[in-house]
């Protein structure tokens, strides 16, 4: 009797660990961190003199 509890015991452990893992592989997100040197940050200018380049039809990517 003993070893009958032993198994579904071990049965139910390892069903859960494989529900755990499983759930763990499908909502896992890599989180990518990067240093910003605020010190370097130029202000933009206030005025609505903004000047825009366009690009040669050439050179676009349609």
């Amino acid at each position: 009797m003993s070893k009958t509890v032993g198994m579904i015991v071990g049965i139910f452990l390892l069903v859960g660990c494989c529900g755990m893992l499983l759930y763990h592989m499908e909502n896992y997100e890599e989180g990518y961190y990067s240093i910003i040197d605020n010190q370097k940050m130029k202000e933009l200018s206030t005025d609505d003199n903004m000047k825009y380049e366009s690009m040669p039809k050439e050179k676009r990517k349609l």
